[in-house]
């Protein structure tokens, strides 16, 4: 999985073959042996560039990354999906150190792993993040942590801040996809755009937990279910320079007036992810 830092920390992410968030096609990636990494090089990284990250079919790549960032791919998925209320423990070098990762699976393991993730895809990848469930990547990652940085953790279940998904006044302006093979769907995230088509409404919190100014955990409450196509334009907060006349509002105005459904502050059960013990990288 690529991802490229854009604007306010928002991501690009494109996905073919979304999954709806049942038991399926994310649970069946946990039921495969997890490969492991076989040659892992971690060296501290003290310039000021930006993070970047890839995941070849032979392992895994950083550039420029905190652990904060690595343990958010690990335990969530992407860099950015831990916001503050989601994680405690933290030493505060978790965010200010920056490493080189790379990783790389034995030769004799590519095979396998490829076909665990052709078997999943994109699709499972999405789910897990809706459902919380790790990927064959996602565990990989926890193991190199665990090993490297001694990490260890646990799971504590919180009433926090949320946002729930709920329709607006007047109902939802969504509209019911004619595909009804959800593994044909389409998913993309750009900075102030989200384009579906065939999707279920339960991945909106994980396209809504990709933007900075939600800031908080969101959570599915419209009760609509089957697939959708939808569309959302929205000018990201902080955006610099001139507007254009035709410039669309703010995102949640815009959720309101695009989608007919609106994120309504309130509480809710929120997993926070605490860190037990960590230390700094063992010698490569």
């Amino acid at each position: 999985m690529k991802w490229m830092t854009i604007a306010a920390v928002c991501v690009v992410f494109v996905t073919q073959g979304v999954g709806q968030t049942g038991a399926g096609n994310a649970g069946s990636s946990s039921e495969a042996k997890t490969p492991s990494y076989e040659i892992v090089s971690i060296r501290p990284n003290k310039s000021d560039a930006l993070m970047n990250e890839d995941e070849p079919a032979d392992g895994f790549i950083a550039k420029a990354i905190t652990l904060h960032q690595l343990v958010a791919i690990a335990y969530a998925g992407t860099p950015f999906s831990l916001i503050d209320t989601q994680i405690e423990g933290e030493p505060s070098w978790l965010r200010s150190e920056k490493f080189d990762v790379t990783a790389k699976v034995d030769d004799s393991e590519i095979a396998a792993l490829k076909k665990v993730e052709d078997g999943d895809g994109i699709a499972a990848f999405v789910q897990a993040l809706a459902q919380g469930v790790p990927t064959v990547r996602m565990r990989m990652l926890q193991e190199l942590l665990a090993d490297r940085f001694k990490l260890k953790v646990h799971y504590v279940t919180k009433e926090l801040p949320v946002y729930n998904v709920v329709m607006a006044k007047g109902g939802a302006k969504v509209k019911k996809s004619s595909e009804t093979d959800s593994k044909k769907g389409d998913l993309g995230f750009s900075d102030g755009k989200i384009k579906g088509k065939s999707v279920p409404l339960s991945l909106l919190p994980v396209m809504f937990s990709f933007v900075r100014e939600v800031g908080r955990p969101v959570i599915d409450r419209t009760g609509l279910e089957g697939l959708y196509d939808l569309e959302l334009k929205w000018t990201p907060e902080g955006h610099v320079g001139e507007l254009p006349a035709d410039a669309p509002p703010g995102l949640f105005t815009a959720i309101q007036e695009q989608m007919g459904l609106k994120l309504e502050a309130a509480k809710g059960p929120v997993k926070v992810l605490v860190i037990d013990h960590v230390e700094r990288p063992s010698a490569n």
